[in-house]
């Protein structure tokens, strides 16, 4: 047929087929209804896991429903509620049937409840039914008990650590503690039990001498578990000897037993007989009772030794006919035996009467060793021969070195002989030698009369001085005399005698040329008047105070003073100015004290019918340094009688006092 014919025929039946005559009308194709999703339905694989094991939590993407919606490549975000527990993974995507699925483990408590929720990346999510954690139930079968190593050297300290852990029915191990397990073994030693709280039980097997195998077994709550462990104890082969000695601080002088073991490299014991041990040592002194002894069943040889009495120390060595050698790992010391006597000294080189020096008791043994640690809780009583002589205490308790200590203070008798004792509550004794007491060497001279001498000019007097030892007492001597000053002479006997009027210095020495102490002489007109302080010590010791009278003595000549008006001069450095008060025959003197911070002070006082005698005023310093040496001058700027108002200067002795201060 021609197209054109071919088209006129097709259009002919399109028209036909769509015209309403003789005919029914067609209908249209339905398109396919698309499920849509509103929800994850979530579920977990268990609602009752054992706490601390894994459950899956599955999310089916469906509509509202609960059709299932098949839409893949939907990321879905997972969490949970209660404590403890996690997901190992944060999100999954849903595979062809819309299904997304993560592993989520429980905390390690048990009665913790969990909902589980999923949600999508277009926001829609859903939630599991509450699942809730159950103890887990350890299995004894399935638990398992293992060492961590095979075998260990058999010389009592070797160990390993045995290891317990509690499994349920299916093997998986428990993640919280099963309750009370306990482990015992064949052979060595066990340490106590200690419950990690996880499931796992640790203990430490130590081994003992000889090869052995020890099987460990466990319990729990008093079943016991199916499953051992074995730990080999090896010996290997001989190596060495270790040696001791027996008692382990053997008293001088007494035997004592040295014993040496065959070991292996690791220290443990070897149990073979038959082996000759030659024995040696490092010291010259002492023996052994046999030069060679052979070791028993046990790998043991012994030997007695006999130290020298005298305390000291010892090196063993053990040898055998294999060469195998061993050496003590230190020195065996031995030590004194119990005391039986005190040795009393003392280290000072002589006694001095009236001195001190101290004593001590050294308790010894029968060999004479100190017999150091045996006096604890001891006491010795003193006692001493020396007439007047004391002890600083009756008493003494014995130091850890089996000493006691005391000072005795010798008795003022020079030439005595004397000894000292001690003695225990045990009876135990002891005495010093015999010791003479002597007089010691002058180390001062000092003035034993008044400090200031007056006398007229032309008269004599002395001052009286004397030796002392270091300890005080006073000792003979032949002393010098010297005079500084020219108002006065001294004798080789010590007479002074007054030259001119004015003042010196008279000063003793003893043999050796050590100045002593010296004394002040006044030497005054038979008439003239004197002026003068009351100052009897030189020597002043820092930070003391002392107060100084100014006198003005007006009666070897005569008369009677009207006024006067006196400087007091001083170091400021040496003393420090700290009050006045008046004396105690009040002339109603004044002080000027505007200048005493820098050592000057002046006094003045009148009347008008004149005194014979009078303090003018006392004053009061403080010793401001030591090493000081100085004078307290007095300057009479005027001294004048009552009535007449004669001048006296002229014939007036004013008296300077030298000091030093320490």
């Amino acid at each position: 047929m021609p197209i054109r014919g071919r088209w006129l025929a097709t259009t002919g039946l399109l028209l036909l087929a769509c015209s309403g005559g003789g005919g029914s009308t067609p209908t249209a194709p339905t398109a396919p209804v698309v499920p849509v999703a509103t929800k994850y339905i979530v579920s977990a694989s268990s609602t009752s896991p054992t706490a601390g094991s894994s459950v899956t939590v599955t999310a089916q993407l469906a509509t509202s429903s609960g059709a299932s919606v098949a839409t893949s490549g939907r990321s879905v975000s997972w969490s949970s509620s209660g404590t403890g527990g996690s997901f190992t993974s944060s999100s999954t995507t849903t595979d062809a049937t819309g299904k997304a699925s993560a592993v989520f483990t429980t905390g390690t408590t048990a009665g913790v409840s969990y909902t589980f929720t999923a949600t999508d990346n277009a926001g829609i999510s859903g939630q599991s039914a509450t699942v809730t954690t159950v103890a887990a139930v350890p299995s004894t079968t399935a638990s398992t008990i293992t060492a961590a190593a095979s075998s260990i050297p058999a010389n009592g300290t070797s160990s390993v650590v045995i290891t317990v852990q509690l499994r349920d029915a299916a093997g998986t191990a428990l993640q919280a503690s099963g309750g009370t397990l306990t482990m015992s073994t064949t052979k060595g030693t066990l340490s106590a039990v200690t419950d990690s709280a996880n499931g796992r039980y640790v203990a430490t097997l130590r081994s003992t001498f000889g090869a052995q195998t020890a099987t460990v077994t466990a319990s729990l709550a008093g079943t016991a578990l199916s499953q051992t462990a074995s730990v080999g104890f090896t010996v290997g082969a001989a190596a060495k000897y270790s040696l001791t000695a027996s008692p382990a601080a053997p008293v001088a002088g007494q035997p004592m037993t040295v014993s040496a073991q065959l070991l292996d490299a690791n220290d443990a014991p070897v149990a073979t007989a038959g082996r000759v041990v030659t024995w040696s040592k490092n010291a010259s002194t002492g023996s052994f009772a046999s030069a060679t002894t052979t070791t028993d069943a046990s790998g043991v040889a012994m030997v007695s030794f006999t130290s020298d009495p005298v305390v000291g120390s010892y090196t063993f060595t053990a040898t055998d006919n294999g060469g195998v050698a061993g050496s003590t790992a230190t020195a065996v010391r031995t030590v004194a035996g119990p005391g039986v006597s005190y040795t009393v000294a003392t280290t000072v080189t002589q006694l001095i009467a009236g001195g001190a020096a101290a004593f001590t008791a050294q308790l010894r043994d029968a060999a004479g060793n100190a017999a150091q640690g045996m006096g604890l809780n001891k006491s010795v009583t003193w006692s001493t021969t020396s007439t007047g002589g004391s002890f600083s205490s009756a008493t003494s308790p014995l130091d850890s070195g089996g000493v006691a200590r005391v000072t005795l203070t010798v008795g003022s008798t020079v030439g005595q002989a004397l000894t000292v004792s001690a003695t225990d509550g045990q009876g135990i004794t002891g005495r010093s030698p015999s010791y003479t007491a002597t007089a010691g060497t002058i180390t001062s001279v000092v003035l034993t009369s008044t400090r200031i001498v007056v006398i007229d000019s032309g008269a004599t007097s002395t001052a009286t001085f004397q030796a002392l030892n270091e300890f005080g007492l006073p000792l003979p001597a032949n002393l010098t005399y010297a005079v500084r000053g020219n108002a006065a002479t001294v004798s080789s006997g010590g007479v002074i005698t007054g030259a001119r009027v004015g003042q010196a210095m008279v000063v003793a020495f003893d043999a050796s040329g050590t100045v002593g102490d010296s004394a002040l002489v006044a030497v005054t007109s038979p008439t003239g008047p004197l002026l003068r302080t009351d100052v009897t010590a030189f020597d002043l010791k820092k930070d003391t105070v002392r107060t100084v009278t100014i006198v003005a003595d007006m009666r070897s000549s005569g008369e009677k003073l009207g006024a006067v008006t006196v400087q007091v001069l001083w170091d400021p450095t040496a003393l420090t100015y700290v009050s006045d008060a008046e004396g105690a025959s009040s002339a109603g003197a004044s002080v000027n004290a505007t200048n005493a911070a820098n050592g000057s002070l002046t006094l003045s006082a009148a009347s008008s019918t004149g005194f014979a005698f009078v303090e003018l005023r006392r004053l009061t310093f403080r010793v401001a340094n030591a090493s000081k040496r100085g004078s307290l001058q007095l300057l009479a700027s005027e001294f004048v009688t009552a009535g007449t108002f004669t001048s006296l200067l002229a014939k007036t002795l004013v008296l300077s006092y030298p000091f030093y201060t320490r």
